[in-house]
């Protein structure tokens, strides 16, 4: 008995009979090497603003999916991020920011912080990253976000910076914290894919 698909994936095509077909092979191709099924009920098909209502109803009886109307976000991300890679890094920011300011004015300690930044801070551009290939001055800028964040004093709201980010990305056996360098778990991930 094969199991039922549990990660999500996102496939880009053309819409048109051909590549729907394509879409078709690849998830046969899929099911027969993995052994997974594709869930269609919780599938959806997203077609631009380009292709007619006509082809949009011919392709989706084709595939046999329901038709995402305009979706805001996908994945946690602004549905922009997915068409225009110049947008990925303001997007990132803005969400990095939100989360920074929704906890800014609480009061933790070292080890508090050692948290918040690697469960909620590090771990929210991960879908982002994983998908595109980021500019080392985005990632370069997430990274003196937090690190502003760790010598952060709460009362005054600044911090003297014992030493640089990069000292904290060490492991702990030679004296780091293993926060995450995001340029590197970028690549990392971008090549999981490949």
């Amino acid at each position: 008995m094969k199991e039922r698909l549990k990660e999500q994936s996102i496939l880009f095509g053309r819409a048109s009979k051909e590549g729907i077909l394509v879409a078709k092979a690849v998830v046969n191709e899929h099911e027969k090497i993995s052994g997974q099924l594709v869930n269609f009920d919780k599938s959806s098909i997203y077609f631009s603003n380009n292709i007619s209502e006509e082809t949009n109803l011919q392709l989706e009886g084709e595939l046999g999916v329901r038709v995402a109307n305009n979706p805001k976000k996908y994945l946690g991300l602004p549905k922009m991020v997915c068409h225009c890679k110049k947008n990925t890094s303001v997007e990132i920011k803005e969400i990095f920011l939100t989360k920074m300011k929704s906890w800014s004015a609480r009061n933790l300690s070292i080890g508090g912080k050692d948290v918040f930044i690697k469960a909620i801070l590090q771990a929210s551009p991960t879908y982002a990253i994983e998908c595109f290939n980021l500019h080392v001055s985005v990632c370069r800028e997430l990274e003196n976000f937090m690190c502003k964040f760790w010598w952060r004093n709460l009362r005054s709201c600044k911090g003297i910076h014992w030493c640089s980010w990069i000292s904290l990305c060490i492991p702990k056996v030679h004296g780091g914290t293993i926060f995450r360098d995001l340029s590197h778990f970028n690549k990392a991930l971008l090549a999981r894919q490949g």
